[in-house]
């Protein structure tokens, strides 16, 4: 059971439990989300139970994550987020509090720190007996490093969630239009619009969701507008900027990888909290790719970065993956966390 010591929580709308029942942690995600990966691999990987935490769905494609009872969870309104028992409100004669923590960052640490060789699950005698490895670096070295590596698949220039809506060609982006990312942008602006409109004008709420549909509105008039002058002058923007992305900003993170990383996995030969972030960045570009859980799936992000998967080839040269990113890549697909995961194929 994952519950946390610290006070500074968060009061949650969440039902009372019966007496001596302990309530659970919630861990909000989606099985499309690619950070929401990173704590699903956690979980197995310290060997948690499925009875330790209630794994809850939120509908990303239909905007719900946007949605005022999602927002009083993350006033981010970002997913994957988790939300803990406060231990001091757990007792039966008093209302339960809870803490949620909003990133992937801080999710891993929790679930590190919440679960170690040394405790006991109390959710059943088969998970006592599953190892909860130590993932968080020996070393303020490994630290360092297992820092840096992280954010490199968190900046910006190679974001897997722009990467997913980028189109770097106008046939690509007919293909999107008609394909997931067309929709889910269109069922963004549906919901963002409906939210907004909801809260009281001038809210801190309706500012952030208003904030959120302007940039939103920006992919929908690429996607959707009719040609023209104005339109076709942001989409060349856009086809650039998506460009850039896979030709700098992927083969940046690629090379940083290969040049960081210690041993098969980012720290050496045992896996870390790093390579949680780093397996779920890459799985994505490879699905982007239009490649598998397989060996050949790098060779597809070669021919992406290469421009041959946009609708034909650009001056971009092929990038060879690295030996480094190629053992890390085959080393993670043949483990049990990362087949559970994506048993239903990469995303």
């Amino acid at each position: 059971m994952l519950q946390s010591h610290q006070n500074n929580n968060l009061p949650m709308s969440q039902p009372t439990p019966p007496p001596h029942q302990v309530p659970k942690a919630i861990l909000y995600w989606n099985p499309s989300s690619v950070w929401s990966t990173v704590p699903r691999l956690a979980l197995l990987e310290k060997g948690y139970n499925e009875s330790d935490v209630i794994l809850k769905e939120v509908d990303i494609s239909k905007g719900d994550n946007f949605s005022p009872s999602y927002l009083r969870i993350n006033q981010h309104g970002t997913i994957p987020t988790l939300v803990v028992p406060v231990l001091e409100t757990t007792s039966d004669d008093m209302e339960t509090r809870y803490r949620s923590f909003k990133d992937t960052m801080s999710i891993l640490t929790f679930l590190d720190s919440s679960r170690t060789s040394a405790s006991n699950s109390h959710a059943s005698p088969s998970s006592q007996a599953r190892p909860a490895p130590t993932l968080s670096p020996a070393t303020m070295e490994g630290k360092t490093l297992s820092d840096a590596l992280t954010l490199s698949v968190h900046l910006s220039s190679a974001d897997p969630n722009f990467l997913l809506l980028s189109a770097r060609t106008s046939h690509e982006l007919v293909l999107k239009e008609a394909g997931f990312p067309g929709r889910w942008i269109k069922m963004r602006q549906e919901a963002l619009l409906r939210f907004t409109d909801l809260l009281e004008e001038g809210s801190q709420g309706r500012i952030f969701l208003q904030k959120k549909l302007d940039a939103n509105s920006i992919l929908f008039d690429i996607y959707y507008s009719p040609s023209g002058p104005e339109t076709e002058a942001r989409r060349k923007v856009f086809f650039a900027a998506s460009q850039k992305a896979w030709s700098v900003g992927v083969v940046e993170v690629l090379k940083t990888l290969e040049e960081e990383m210690v041993g098969v996995y980012a720290l050496g030969d045992q896996v870390s909290l790093a390579d949680l972030h780093l397996i779920a960045w890459l799985a994505r570009v490879v699905f982007l790719s239009q490649g598998g859980p397989t060996s050949a799936g790098l060779d597809a992000l070669e021919r992406q970065i290469a421009g041959h998967g946009a609708g034909g080839p650009t001056d971009q040269a092929s990038l060879k993956v690295g030996p480094k990113v190629k053992a890390f890549w085959n080393s993670w697909i043949g483990r049990d966390s990362f087949k559970s995961v994506y048993v239903n194929g990469l995303h």
